[in-house]
C-alpha cells in the first residue's frame, strides 16, 4: 500500500511539474512559425524553413518583416531540433497557417508519411493549416519573402486576393487527409512574386503530376462544391455563382457524373436574342466546353492510375458488396469505369450583348 502511494505521488508530481512548466512558458521562449517549407536538398538531407513575423519593435520599413530559420537533418525531428538550436527557442506550430511541400520530399511516400505523422503527433498542430506544393527551391521563397514588408499571419493566403480568375484551390490539412487515396493541393510558383499556377495531384501520399490553372477550374467543378468562378467560352464570359456535383452508379462499372451550375452571363457576342431563346446557345456552348474538359481530365489522370473522382471510394461507401466482389475477382474498378458526364446549367439573368 505504501509503495502504491509513493508511485501515485511521483506521477502527480511529474504531471504538476510538466503543467507548471507549460503554463509558465514565456512567449519569448518560443519561435512562432506561421509557415513551414519542407523539401529534400541536393545532398539528400531534409530541409525545413520556418517563417515567422518579426517582433514589432523592429525598425519599420528598414528590412523584411519576416525572419526565417532553416533546419537540416535526416528526419523531420532532426530538422525541428536543428532550427531550435539556432533560435534557442522551441518551434511552436500552434499558429501555423501554411505548409509548403517541395517536389523532392513529395516524391517520397516514406518522407511524406513521416512529415504528416509528425504533425499528427504534435498536440498543438493546427489541422486547418493550408497545404501547398511547389517546384521551386526553398531559397526562392526565402529571397522573395525577404523583400516584403508585410508580416501578416496569412501572407501566403493573401495571394488569393491577387488571383482575378479565382481558379485556385485552397486545401487545408484536414481536408486532404479525408479525401482518400487521391487528393489535390494548390501549386505555388515563385517568379517576382509568389503565385498560384495550378494544382498538384497526389496518390497514396506521393506526388504524381501537376496541372495548370484551366485544369484547376475543371477539377473544382467535377470534384467540389464551389462558388464564384469565372469561365470564358469562345462567345461569352460567365460567372458560375455556384457549382455542385453528383456521382452515381448506373450499371456495373458504369457511372454518371452530373455537374450542376447556377451562372450569370456577363457578356456575349451571340446574335440571338437572349430573352427569346433563354440563352440556349450560350448554355449549349458552356456545357459542351465543360463536359469536354472533364472527360480530358479524367482520362489524363486515369493514364497515371489516379482515381481523381474517387470512384473506388464511392463504390466502397455505397456499393460495398460489389466493391469487395470486384476486389476479390481482380476487377480494376478505375480502368473498367465508363464515365458519362452531364452538365445541368441554370442561367440566372440576361446577357449583355457586345
Amino acid at each position: 500500500m505504501k509503495k502504491k502511494a509513493i508511485v501515485i505521488f511521483i506521477v502527480v508530481f511529474v504531471i504538476s511539474v510538466s503543467f507548471y512548466n507549460t503554463a509558465n512558458t514565456s512567449i519569448d521562449d518560443i519561435y512562432i512559425a506561421n509557415c513551414i517549407l519542407a523539401d529534400i536538398n541536393e545532398n539528400g538531407m531534409i530541409e525545413m524553413m520556418f517563417i515567422s513575423p518579426k517582433a514589432k519593435e523592429s525598425e519599420e520599413g528598414s528590412e523584411s518583416d519576416y525572419e526565417t530559420k532553416t533546419g537540416l537533418g535526416l528526419s523531420i525531428i532532426d530538422c525541428f531540433q536543428s532550427a531550435e538550436r539556432q533560435t534557442g527557442k522551441e518551434i511552436f506550430i500552434g499558429h501555423l497557417k501554411s505548409l509548403i511541400i517541395g517536389k523532392n520530399i513529395a516524391a517520397s511516400k516514406e518522407k511524406m508519411d513521416e512529415l504528416f505523422e509528425y504533425f499528427e503527433r504534435n498536440s498543438t498542430f493546427n489541422y486547418f493549416t493550408s497545404v501547398f506544393f511547389t517546384n521551386n527551391k526553398i531559397a526562392d521563397f526565402e529571397n522573395t519573402l525577404h523583400q516584403k514588408q508585410d508580416s501578416t499571419t496569412g501572407f501566403i493566403e493573401s495571394i488569393i486576393q491577387n488571383t482575378p480568375s479565382k481558379r485556385f484551390l485552397n486545401k487545408n490539412y484536414n481536408e486532404i487527409i479525408n479525401e482518400g487515396a487521391c487528393y489535390s493541393i494548390p501549386l505555388l510558383t515563385v517568379n517576382e512574386n509568389i503565385e498560384y499556377n495550378g494544382f498538384a495531384l497526389f496518390k497514396n501520399n506521393q506526388y504524381v503530376k501537376s496541372y495548370n490553372n484551366d485544369d484547376t477550374l475543371t477539377y473544382k467543378l467535377a470534384c467540389e462544391t464551389t462558388y464564384d468562378n469565372y469561365i470564358t467560352s469562345p462567345n461569352c464570359d460567365i460567372v458560375i455563382n455556384k457549382s455542385s456535383r453528383s456521382l452515381k452508379r448506373t450499371k456495373d462499372t458504369e457511372f454518371e457524373l452530373t455537374i450542376y451550375l447556377r451562372a450569370d452571363v456577363l457578356y456575349t457576342n451571340f446574335d440571338a436574342n437572349f430573352e427569346e431563346n433563354g440563352g440556349e446557345e450560350i448554355k449549349i456552348e458552356l456545357e459542351n466546353q465543360i463536359e469536354e474538359s472533364v472527360y480530358k481530365l479524367f482520362e489524363d489522370a486515369r493514364a497515371v492510375n489516379a482515381d481523381i473522382f474517387n470512384i473506388e471510394k464511392y463504390m466502397e461507401r455505397y456499393h460495398y458488396k460489389d466493391y469487395m466482389n470486384y476486389k476479390e475477382t481482380g476487377v480494376d474498378i478505375l480502368n473498367s469505369a465508363d464515365i458519362t458526364v452531364k452538365v445541368d446549367t441554370k442561367l440566372l439573368r440576361n446577357a449583355t450583348m457586345y
